[in-house]
């Protein structure tokens, strides 16, 4: 999986303890990429356009986020290359 190469040695434990703690505390979570434009578009989206409350969680600016993404990746689903779903559990 590219993700987990990626993001090299990580504590797994410790990593999906912050996803699951950022899901407790907040009811919608987004996991973006401040260089990726689909996220540019669903933020906008989310926010603007429907006045959505949400957090974000920019992976590209944490020290913690290739290793959020590789654990996100692992329960993620991609469906015709078009559409992700991604369960909260861990």
């Amino acid at each position: 999986m590219m993700a987990v190469a990626q993001a090299g040695q990580y504590d797994v434990d410790a990593t999906q303890a912050t996803i699951k703690s950022l899901l407790e505390e907040n009811p919608v979570v987004m996991f973006s990429f401040t260089t990726c434009p689909f996220c540019v578009r669903a933020k906008k989206l989310l926010g603007e356009d429907l006045g959505a409350t949400y957090k974000v969680v920019e992976l590209n600016e944490i020290p913690e986020g290739l290793a959020i993404r590789a654990e996100l990746a692992k329960v993620c689903v991609v469906m015709n290359g078009k559409f992700a779903v991604c369960t909260a559990t861990l």
